[in-house]
């Protein structure tokens, strides 16, 4: 953000922000699979574990996994990872057919963005970091959008934690 022309007050804000390397793998499976439409956190394939049909979230060694079809009429699958950790292709190929043992996979294309995903550390967020970061829309006639700013994960932990409550907290 040095284009920017950031003044003091703006670096010690943004200079929280840490970014995580982001890749997509684009795969077709055989038999054919269905996530829902748009981005989803991936949850393991019934087929591949039956005590959780479909709502088993998988974040192996580290590594959170999303998949999705762009369009319903698509048999192309994307496979995201995200986190502070680098991986090769290869490396995401096997993670891919780990995860979904019961299906034959055929890899695409593969993607990589070194420093893509903008978030900031527990310890920024109690002390305030939105507040300084909201403080800051319209100062010097700048504001601020993206990804940083919307909060994408929310609507997955908020599916995550009903899942949750609906089957394991209730009588």
């Amino acid at each position: 953000m040095g284009f920017l022309g950031l003044d003091r007050k703006e670096r010690a804000v943004f200079s929280q922000v840490q970014r995580n390397p982001y890749y997509t793998i684009v795969a077709q499976f055989d038999p054919p699979l269905r996530p829902k439409i748009g981005l989803a956190w991936h949850y393991r394939d019934p087929e591949d574990d039956p005590l959780i049909p479909g709502r088993e979230l998988l974040i192996r060694d580290g590594k959170p996994m999303a998949a999705s079809r762009p369009r319903p009429n698509l048999e192309d699958v994307h496979v995201f990872y995200s986190g502070n950790v680098e991986m090769t292709q290869s490396e995401m190929e096997a993670g891919v057919k780990g995860d979904y043992p019961t299906r034959n996979a055929s890899f695409l294309e593969f993607f990589e963005y070194p420093e893509y995903f903008p978030h900031v550390d527990g310890c920024s967020l109690r002390n305030g970091f939105y507040a300084d970061l909201h403080q800051l829309q319209g100062y010097r006639s700048t504001y601020y959008a993206g990804g940083l700013l919307s909060f994408d994960m929310v609507p997955n932990a908020m599916e995550t934690s009903q899942f949750i409550v609906e089957n394991y907290m209730t009588g």
